[in-house]
């Protein structure tokens, strides 16, 4: 396969090439692999770009350095019939982690071929994109000399064993004695799992070679090796034989577990994420199934949390949401799921025989958790939650719907007045939807002018004569009739009509009494104005403009 055009190579547009700081960070991830002698590099498969390369394999690649090599653009002049096999190795990746593939490769560095044998498979890059990583040899290469031979193998960090066919070592340089607990151990030993080391002695049966990423024992302990293994003959007996190559891959599978742990993960509370409740969701419901329990998706929303933010700041903020989740996760029992669902928002997911009888005794351990003071920034609080519950599968079987109807419950509790549970009810939904229609059509009731002003007089009672006069404003509705402001108004305040309806009724009282003091009634009018309108800055001007 082909994989890059002659030299001079096309390059990388300035914003995708990498900083001095990113190639640092980037060496340190692959800090294990730059002792290899092989040319080892990791392909970004995504951006058609060289991610890291150790030394060997720049002089492959004919770079003067690792900055220069990863500012190629690789898939400049790709072809098609390439770009799909990438894609298609790197699904294969994403389905089976342990996918690796050997081929023979042509490379163009300088303009000028040059034939692998390349061995690659998948390796996660830190922003959690499957990339490749390569291993090569070169095709037909003479052995080194004898000498060369005795010093790398003395002075390499890669562990070097060859085992003969019964897996007992036949020698191993100082990285690989310096690695295993016992001088006599065998392979089989060494690679630990029985249906592990099947499968390598299947790969080595099959295709020469094999590769595994495994946990081993170490004298310094427990550490993770790239192992690296092809057949062949004994230099000394002619038997048939296996060299392996050990790699301490630690560093970068440590980096690995903790990616993998931030992406499922909430870097504030380290509470289990959104994506990592969505998959314990998936799993717990297939239990509840085949158990034949209930379920239920609790949703916390912690009372007056903006105050905190607005009044000791974001950081006082963060501070509560970390002692609420320690507090929120000392109210579980074990079977218990709980995840922060973003801002000061909590998910709970819970499955039981009696749902009920335990969502209510979590609900007790939650307020009691909640109700003890704590000082943040200097100030003492006591926190409350209004809580939401939707239950599996009556109020929903996915977890979208359940989480809008945990949603609604949990609105629900805080129209109650906070610090209280809801149980979900199909009554919710339809005062939303309600709400929602009422909503479309007080737009429309602008636009057509339905409104209309009412004039109520204000007497003198010592004279029996009108003094003022009170605006009124009432909604003629084609289909309700006179739809009184009790109804309307606070829908116009929640969505902002209230605005534009207010300079309405402003400009049809000073309409009205203009025409009236016209007429000689010199009469005072009074119009409501709504507690949005007084907080805009614009109050003053809309007034002298009408």
């Amino acid at each position: 396969m082909t994989v890059s055009a002659p030299l001079p190579a096309a390059r990388l547009p300035q914003h995708r090439l990498p900083t001095d700081a990113d190639l640092a960070e980037r060496g340190q991830r692959c800090a294990a692999l730059e002792w290899l002698s092989r040319p080892v590099w990791l392909f970004d498969i995504d951006g058609r770009c060289v991610y890291w390369a150790n030394a060997a394999a720049l002089a492959v690649w004919q770079a003067t350095t690792l900055a220069e090599l990863c500012g190629r653009d690789m898939g400049h002049d790709m072809s098609e019939s390439v770009a799909q096999r990438l894609a298609q190795y790197q699904s294969d990746f994403v389905l089976r982690g342990d996918a690796s593939f050997t081929e023979q490769w042509t490379i163009y560095p300088g303009g000028v071929p040059v034939s692998l044998n390349v061995r690659f498979g998948g390796h996660r890059l830190p922003d959690g994109r499957m990339g490749m990583l390569c291993e090569a040899d070169a095709m037909g290469a003479a052995l080194p000399e004898s000498l060369r031979s005795v010093e790398a193998l003395l002075h390499t960090a890669v562990m070097i064993t060859l085992y003969d066919g019964n897996g007992q070592a036949l020698y191993r340089n100082p990285a690989a004695r310096a690695a295993v607990l016992s001088p006599g151990e065998r392979l089989q030993e060494r690679v630990g799992n029985a249906a592990v080391f099947a499968a390598l002695s299947r790969s080595l049966e099959q295709h020469g070679v094999g590769t595994l990423t495994l946990a081993v024992r170490t004298p310094q302990g427990d550490r993770w090796h790239e192992l690296s293994a092809r057949r062949c003959s004994d230099a000394v007996t002619g038997q048939d034989a296996v060299l392996v190559s050990e790699a301490d891959i630690s560093a970068i599978k440590h980096t690995e577990e903790r990616a993998n742990f931030q992406s499922l993960h909430d870097v504030l509370t380290g509470l289990p994420n959104r994506a990592h409740f969505t998959q314990r969701f998936a799993r717990a419901v297939e239990e509840a199934k085949a158990q034949s329990l209930e379920a239920a998706l609790m949703l916390i929303d912690l009372d007056h949390f903006k105050d905190v933010n607005d009044t000791l700041g974001h950081a006082a903020g963060d501070e509560l949401l970390v002692a609420m989740s320690q507090r929120l996760r000392h109210t579980r029992h074990g079977t218990e799921v709980l995840a922060r669902w973003g801002g000061d928002e909590f998910l709970v997911l819970l499955t039981s025989p009696r749902i009920r009888e335990d969502l209510d005794a979590l609900h007790e351990r939650i307020s009691v958790a909640m109700a003890a003071p704590l000082s943040i920034a200097g100030a003492q609080l006591r926190v409350t939650s209004s809580i939401g519950v939707a239950l599996y599968p009556q109020d929903g079987e996915s977890i979208e719907i359940l989480l809008r109807n945990a949603d609604l419950a949990m609105y629900a509790a805080k129209e109650r007045g906070r610090n209280a549970l809801a149980y979900f009810d199909r009554h919710m939904a339809e005062t939303v939807r309600s709400r929602t229609e009422l909503e479309k059509e007080l737009h429309l009731a602008l636009e057509r002018e339905e409104f209309e002003v009412y004039f109520q007089p204000r007497v003198d009672v010592a004279t029996n004569t009108i003094r003022a006069v009170e605006a009124l404003v009432r909604w003629n509705h084609p289909r309700l009739g006179v739809v009184s402001p009790a109804h309307f108004i606070p829908a116009c305040e929640a969505t902002g009509l209230i605005g534009a309806l207010g300079l309405w009724v402003l400009a049809q009282a000073a309409r009205e009494q203009v025409a009236w003091a016209a007429q000689g009634w010199d009469l005072v009018v009074s119009v409501n104005l709504s507690p949005r309108q007084f907080a805009s800055s614009s109050l003053l001007h809309d007034i002298t403009s009408v």
